[in-house]
This record gives C-alpha cells, sequence and structure tokens, in this order.
C-alpha cells in the first residue's frame, strides 16, 4: 500500500458474492426474468436498422425502495410512517457510442436517461409489460430530441467528432449483492420510547426553540439488467439517527445544531447513554450559539477540524474530480490537465471507495457495492502524497481507452454520472491537536490578527463548477471558535459562511492533525440525491476567508415558551390519540 493512503487495517472492506445465487427470492427472479424478456423484444424493435435512428443501447432497473420513519418533539410522536414503492429507470441510448444523447450538449433533464416512474407493486406480468411499454417509449422520444440537439450542436461547431467518447463498454459487472431485508418490528417497538424521551432532553432548556428526533430506515433493492449483458440484483440499507435542534437569539438570528448517527443496521447505533449525552451536548451549544456574537469578515489563519475538514475536500475538492466534470466545455474543468501535478502538499493522499463498510469503527454512508451502471465498485486512489493520480469515473470516458471505476451513481429519475462514495482523505506526517493550536496563535500573531479560528463543525456547502460562474465555493461552519492570540478564552461566534476558491484554499494547507473525523451526510448533484461520506484529519489553513451569513435576522421571540417542568409536563400526557 502506497504511503497515505489509508490500509486494509484502517478501512473495513465488505467482501460481497456477486454469483447468481439460488437463494434470492423467487418473486426477484421472476421479476428480473420478466425484465430481460421484455427488454430484449424492445431492443429488437427499437435497434432496427430501419429507423432514422436506431437505438443502440437499453437498460432498466427496477428500484423497490422500502421507508420507515419516527420523529419526534416535545416527547411525543410527529410522525409514524412506513412506505414502499417501486420505481423503473429506463436509459434509451441512441446514435453511437462515440456520440449519443448522453452527450454533455444534451438537455439533462429529458434526455431519455433516468426516469424515475412509478412502477406496479404487484408481480403482475400485463401491469409491468404495459409500464415497461409506456415508459421505454417516451425514453425513446426524447432520446431522439436529445440527439438531434447534440447532433445539430456537433455540425454547427464545425468540427469532427473527437475522443471521448459518450458511453464506454462495460467492466466488471455485478451479478449479485443481496440481502435480506431486516425485520424491524420488535426493533421500532423499542426505539419509539427512546426518541420520545430524547426529544425532551433536547428540549430541556426553555431558550430552545424547537428540537426533533428522528429514526428512519432505507432499504432498496435494484433489479437491473441491459443490452450489455448486465444483469445485476443488488440491496442497500441505511439507519440514520438525527437530532436536530434551533434556538432565537435576541436579534432575532435563528442558531441551529444537527448531529446524527448513521450505519447500515440497527446495531450500528450507538447505545442510549451515549446517544443521550450527545442530546445534551448539542442543546448546551445551540444555547450558547444563541447569546454568541455575529462574527465579523475575516481572513487569517484557521484549522478545520476533522469533520469540519471533511466536508470542506468533499465541496471544494472532490466534486471537482468528478468525471463528468472534464467532459463538459460548460465546466470550470479545475483538475483536467492537472493528472501527475501536485495539488495538494505532499503529505496528504486521497482515496475513494465505496467497498469500505466503516472506518475506525464509524460506518460510512457512502458504502455501495454496486453502482448505478450495474458495475462492481471499487477503490480508487485519486490523490497520492500530493500528486493528482485519477478521477472518479462512470461509463462516460474522460479521455480514450478509459473504463468506469465503479462510481456511476444517481438517485432515480436522474441520469447516471460520476459521484462521489466515501472520500477519505489522509496525512503521512500529522501532529497532535494541542500542536495545532499552538501554530495557529503563532500565525495569527505573525499575520497581525488578534486571532485564529476554529472550526468545530460544518452542516454543509456548496460549490460552483461551471465556467460561467466564479469559480468559488461557500461553506456553511455553525460551531466556531475565535482563538485569542493574547490568551483570552476561546470565543463562540455566529453567522459565519467560509467563502474562497479552491486552488487558493487548497495551496495554503500548512498540517495535519492526528485523528481522523467521519462526516456522513447526502449529497445533491446533477444526479440528485445519494449518501456519501467524507473522513479527514484536521487542518491547519496560513489563510481563509469568512463572511457573515446571509441567515435572515427577524423579530427577537414574543411570547414566552410554555412550562418545562417534567412533572407538569408528564401529567398533561393521555398517550396516543
Amino acid at each position: 500500500m502506497k504511503r497515505g493512503v489509508p490500509s486494509v487495517v484502517d478501512l473495513e472492506i465488505s467482501a460481497p458474492s456477486f454469483a447468481d445465487h439460488a437463494e434470492l427470492p423467487s418473486v426477484t427472479r421472476a421479476l428480473l426474468g420478466l425484465l430481460k424478456e421484455v427488454q430484449e423484444g424492445h431492443f429488437e424493435q427499437l435497434s432496427d436498422a430501419a429507423l432514422d435512428v436506431p437505438a443502440y443501447y437499453l437498460g432498466y432497473d427496477v428500484i423497490d425502495a422500502r421507508g420507515r420513519w419516527i420523529a419526534a418533539r416535545s416527547g411525543a410522536i410527529i410522525e409514524d410512517s412506513n412506505e414502499r414503492t417501486r420505481l423503473v429507470d429506463v436509459d434509451v441510448r441512441v446514435g453511437s457510442r462515440e456520440l449519443d444523447n448522453g452527450n454533455p450538449a444534451a438537455d439533462y433533464e429529458r434526455n431519455g436517461l433516468g426516469a424515475g416512474a412509478t412502477f406496479p407493486l404487484d408481480l403482475a406480468p400485463l401491469a409491468l409489460r404495459q409500464r415497461l411499454w409506456e415508459v421505454t417509449d417516451a425514453q425513446y422520444a426524447a432520446a431522439l430530441d436529445a440527439y438531434a440537439q447534440v447532433s445539430s450542436e456537433v455540425q454547427l461547431a464545425g468540427a469532427t467528432r473527437s475522443p471521448p467518447a459518450d458511453f464506454g463498454p462495460p467492466r466488471s459487472r455485478a451479478n449479485h449483492a443481496w440481502r435480506t431485508p431486516q425485520d424491524m418490528s420488535e426493533a421500532w417497538a423499542r426505539w419509539r420510547p427512546r426518541v420520545e424521551a430524547l426529544s425532551m432532553v433536547l428540549e430541556g432548556d426553555p431558550n430552545v426553540r424547537s428540537a426533533t428526533v428522528t429514526i428512519q430506515l432505507l432499504e432498496s433493492v435494484h433489479h437491473m439488467v441491459d443490452t450489455d449483458g448486465g444483469r445485476a440484483v443488488h440491496s442497500k440499507a441505511r439507519v440514520r439517527l438525527s437530532m436536530e435542534v434551533s434556538a432565537k437569539a435576541d436579534d432575532g438570528m435563528m442558531v441551529e445544531r444537527f448531529v446524527s448517527f448513521d450505519g447500515h443496521t440497527l446495531a450500528d447505533l450507538p447505545n442510549e447513554e451515549m446517544v443521550r449525552q450527545a442530546a445534551l451536548a448539542l442543546r448546551s451549544e445551540v444555547v450558547a450559539l444563541r447569546v454568541a456574537p455575529l462574527a465579523e469578515p475575516f481572513s487569517g489563519p484557521a484549522i478545520l477540524d476533522g469533520r469540519a475538514a471533511a466536508v470542506f475536500f468533499h465541496e471544494v475538492f472532490g466534486h471537482r474530480l468528478e468525471g463528468h466534470r472534464q467532459r463538459s466545455r460548460a465546466e470550470g474543468q479545475t483538475f483536467a490537465q492537472k493528472l501527475g501535478e501536485r495539488v495538494l502538499p505532499v503529505f496528504l493522499s486521497v482515496v475513494d471507495d465505496p467497498t469500505a463498510v466503516s472506518l475506525n469503527g464509524v460506518p460510512l454512508a457512502g458504502h455501495y457495492e454496486v453502482d448505478d451502471e450495474g458495475t462492481s465498485s471499487a477503490p480508487v486512489v485519486l490523490v497520492e502524497d500530493g500528486i493528482l493520480r485519477d478521477f472518479l469515473r462512470s461509463r462516460a470516458p474522460i479521455m480514450r481507452g478509459d473504463e468506469s471505476n465503479g462510481h456511476g451513481r444517481r438517485a432515480p429519475g436522474y441520469q447516471v454520472v460520476a459521484r462521489q462514495g466515501n472520500l477519505v482523505v489522509s496525512a503521512s506526517a500529522t501532529v497532535p491537536e494541542a500542536i495545532l493550536r499552538e501554530a495557529l496563535i503563532k500565525l495569527a500573531r505573525r499575520q497581525g490578527k488578534p486571532y485564529g479560528l476554529w472550526f468545530r463543525e460544518i452542516v454543509g456547502g456548496y460549490t460552483t463548477t461551471e465556467r460561467s460562474g466564479a469559480q468559488a465555493f461557500e461553506v456553511l461552519p455553525v460551531l466556531v471558535l475565535r482563538v485569542y492570540v493574547d490568551g483570552r478564552p476561546d470565543e463562540l461566534v455566529r453567522g459565519v459562511d467560509i467563502v474562497g476558491t479552491p486552488l487558493s484554499a487548497l495551496e495554503t494547507i500548512l498540517a495535519a492533525g492526528d485523528q481522523m473525523g467521519v462526516f456522513n451526510g447526502v449529497c445533491g448533484a446533477e444526479s440528485g440525491w445519494i449518501p456519501v461520506s467524507a473522513s479527514s484529519p484536521a487542518i491547519l489553513l496560513e489563510r481563509l476567508e469568512i463572511e457573515r451569513s446571509d441567515r435572515a435576522i427577524g423579530r427577537a421571540p414574543l411570547l414566552p415558551p410554555p412550562a418545562r417542568e417534567v412533572g407538569v409536563f408528564e401529567s398533561s400526557r393521555q398517550g396516543p390519540l
């Protein structure tokens, strides 16, 4: 293993079997058989050479999804839902692999790729065939329109088609990654009172405006067939316990804190006492934020804690290594021509590994065994000792000869593009937190600043990658400390946004801490909202810019909160209606 890249000791790797096992449920095998039969019939007609523009590829993905949610507020259940849906994605490609309706010049929203159409829940052959016929016909029509648009743009440009192609050959096709759905009946019965109790813990301070605790389980089974020989069944499961709490400052600004615990089964969640302590900490933080002073615009040295640094790398760096951004002329292509060049400090390496189930015992939300093109997932070394080595790729090549590296992802209804899974930043040289703090103070003093900034928590952000706009990012921190050079106690501030441009920000990284932080969440981009994780040590930056947040400042609270004495509250409870 190369220096700086996490080893298999750190990343717990799953080892699924992709054999076409007979233990697949009979309903699943029957659905796959029907899909393949219908697909072959439709493709025979759509690929007829007599058509003006025949199809050269047809793919079906039927997604059977189940979701269970329990949410509580003020000690009472506000949502208890159990849903099941079935959707179908139909991908029709016309033209050729060199130039087709998936070209970046086509309209992403209507190009014959994706669909997200509702699909019968019952295994009723006529209903299934009818729906596949409707959706396939509509997708073929959309593919024709998109291909006409793309062909016209190529002709107007007056250039011959040059690499890369629009759709590459299949690689490492997966057949089976099946897990039996979890029986949750007893577990939900146990968690219902826990969720109620946690919501009361969060609201145990009269300054808390609102608090919600939610536990959810999302399971999906994909049934995939395509005309490139693909036939796959793979299942995914995600459990999340989340707590969010808000308060209102005297100037009317809403301040919020959020924490989540993610896993693949309920057994991955922490025990009751750990969750309760997290709720108490969350409540204390939001109450402290309520009275914290507003931040001032600032440019100077900063530390990003591990989780905060993970979000920073996901937004500022990871998105710019997604393959489709290297193909489109509308994109800024920040790193498109930098393979083999240094893009990060020499002590940093980056790998994206969706095969990893957990990192140092923490479950990773971006884990999957099969991507949404039926390709087996694989780890990709993106940066090695600061040098850019690779990009994340779907079946849309970046350069001629490219193959997918298992990162084609989408939410139902969207076109597959290359997306992040489990982004892991590692450091070959690290220092303890106390040393980072000393370095922060020295940098601030050297720059003539009264303080440096310590970002403890970041909830998300967004970045602009298109060349029509500024190549900038905005990251949204919620716990920010001023670390004063004169020895005063650290001071919490509110209303902070981190802003900047990627190259200038990345070039100021000076050191890394010795503890890894893991962020689990969902990320929205061209192919919809998908689960991801990012991991990183804390990092010290020579200079980072912040501005005041645009979060609205309105009226201060007008009414006093209701009584929160436990006895009064409990005596008013009459049980579920």
